[in-house]
């Protein structure tokens, strides 16, 4: 699915008091959901989207995810990847809480650069493998992204323009659907004219599998090279040696494979160590691209840049031209 140019706003996702609940339930994505292939949004305002319901926790995973944007979650499912591109994705709720795009089990999200985003939630994403280059997972940040951003420094939400006669059966029902709201704050004056490049890594290893294998202890020496200086020079000295702490596959069902649980606690309980001390992606496409090609331990390890062209929209959602020398971020030209 790829939107260019919309308004996604104040749409909202709850149980129907029609349809009992039986069994397992899910509440996500109030504005866009994305149960399968791949999702690209560019030059969209996303805001003001709700999702409410009962959390609950299925299979280790929450049933709940992404005011804004979500993917789902699991096995069952071909959720390839994500991908934002000069979009404003801010004010959006879930269960009453700032929360904004949720990746889910996505392979990969993607940012091409000026994105304003409030809360993103890369919980659920699937967590690195040496094979098939899937070591990089999450592109993030770019050029002129920013997160933690609040609604007021995206649009002027006092100023939203509405429609004649179509009402609006969301977060404000009854009352006339909401069409564009104008930019404001941050999104004025940000995506350049020139085509600019962003550059994305994809990574890998060969020599997993084996009880020799110690990237893991490698991956824990260059988040203390790289960020030694905020997370401090002992940092993962608690996980202690990892050497054979392996990936096994295989290719359809390793996230169920028992063999590859501790590869995978590893991956989360390094993220919580990080917290927010590095940023939202955590370990993302600066860290990665960090990695030189070639031996790293006992392993071989292959990074493929690959250098993308990226241009703004021509037109916004009114069909106005943008031709400033800065163009805004979002659906609006103001």
């Amino acid at each position: 699915m790829s939107l260019t140019d919309c308004t996604v706003a104040r749409n909202l996702a709850e149980d129907n008091p029609d349809l009992p609940e039986a069994g397992q339930y899910y509440y996500r994505g109030g504005g866009i959901y994305l149960g399968g292939g791949s999702l690209s949004v560019v030059s969209s305002t996303v805001v003001e989207n709700e999702v409410n319901g009962n959390l609950a926790i299925f299979s280790n995973k929450p049933n709940m995810g992404g005011g804004g944007i979500a993917a789902t979650i699991g096995d069952a499912h071909v959720v390839e990847n994500m991908s934002i591109q000069h979009s404003i994705v801010l004010g959006n709720k879930l269960g009453g809480a700032a929360n904004d795009v949720f990746s889910g089990t996505v392979l990969n999200f993607y940012s091409y650069g000026y994105n304003l985003f409030g809360v993103l939630d890369f919980s659920q994403l699937l967590v690195p493998v040496p094979l098939w280059l899937d070591l990089n997972r999450k592109h993030y940040p770019k050029l002129g992204d920013r997160d933690g951003v609040q609604i007021s420094d995206g649009v002027a939400v006092e100023h939203a323009q509405h429609h004649d006669s179509v009402l609006s059966a969301g977060t404000d029902a009854g009352q006339p659907a909401v069409l564009w709201y104008p930019p404001s704050g941050s999104a004025l004056g940000q995506i350049p004219a020139s085509v600019y490049t962003v550059t994305t890594y994809a990574a890998g290893y060969t020599g997993s599998g084996a009880p020799t294998d110690d990237f893991l202890n490698q991956v824990l020496k260059q988040v203390r090279t790289k960020y030694g200086a905020t997370l401090g020079d002992d940092f993962g000295s608690s996980f202690g040696d990892m050497t054979g702490t392996t990936f096994y596959g295989p290719v359809r069902t390793w996230p169920s494979n028992s063999a590859n649980a501790p590869w995978i606690a590893f991956w989360r309980n390094l993220d919580t160590a990080i917290g927010d001390q590095i940023g939202t992606a955590k370990l993302g496409e600066d860290f990665w691209g960090s990695f030189s090609n070639g031996a790293v331990g006992n392993e071989i390890f292959t990074s493929n840049p690959a250098v993308h062209a990226i241009q703004r929209s021509v037109y916004d959602q009114r069909g106005a031209a943008r031709n400033r020398v800065l163009a805004d971020i979002g659906a609006i030209e103001h």
